[in-house]
């Protein structure tokens, strides 16, 4: 349960299907059904390297003496990155919290977001998500579906880590992933 749930579901996925469905029942409802959507995903793309957590989510209309007061009260550690999002769920921008703490406390986000979001899909593979990290200089990657909804994000720390682990690999081993990805 401690684990990043990317990590938690590689984990379980070269599991056993019996020993890894004991795990994920020990788990709450919430975080197994997150590790079972991440498991759905094929093993090098993005949906199976995102953190379903998105966490700072906020609305377009949201002013920013607003989203300041929310922060202070939710007290998450370590927000660098805050998604915007429609009624629907979808990707408008992504904002960094210095952008957002610098701005007038009237200005709405969504007068703050100068571009289109950048963002990968989850089915995108981890070559696509590694070069569109380095070419854009993010510290967290909104992974979206084909609506371009939300559905999680790859903080750079994440993503190193995964990379790190593949290093020691032998490229021509087959991973032992037991059938469990698709």
């Amino acid at each position: 349960a401690a684990l990043d749930p990317a990590r938690a579901a590689a984990v379980v996925a070269t599991l056993e299907d019996e020993v890894g469905e004991k795990l994920l029942g020990g788990l709450g409802d919430r975080a197994a059904r997150e590790l079972r959507e991440i498991m759905t995903y094929p093993a090098e793309s993005a949906g199976a390297l995102m953190d379903p957590r998105t966490g700072s989510l906020f609305r377009p209309e949201s002013r920013v003496r607003d989203v300041v007061a929310r922060l202070r009260r939710i007290r998450q550690q370590r927000v660098q990155d805050l998604f915007v999002v429609d009624t629907d769920g979808q990707l408008m921008g992504s904002l960094k919290l210095n952008d957002v703490l610098l701005a007038a406390p009237t200005a709405t986000l969504a007068s703050l977001i100068d571009h289109p979001p950048v963002a990968v899909a989850a089915t995108s593979s981890r070559e696509e998500v590694v070069e569109t990290l380095q070419n854009h200089n993010l510290t967290a990657l909104p992974v979206v579906d084909f609506e371009g909804c939300l559905v999680g994000v790859i903080r750079q720390q994440g993503l190193l880590a995964a990379v790190g682990e593949d290093d020691g690999r032998d490229a021509d081993a087959e991973p032992s992933r037991k059938g469990r990805r698709a």
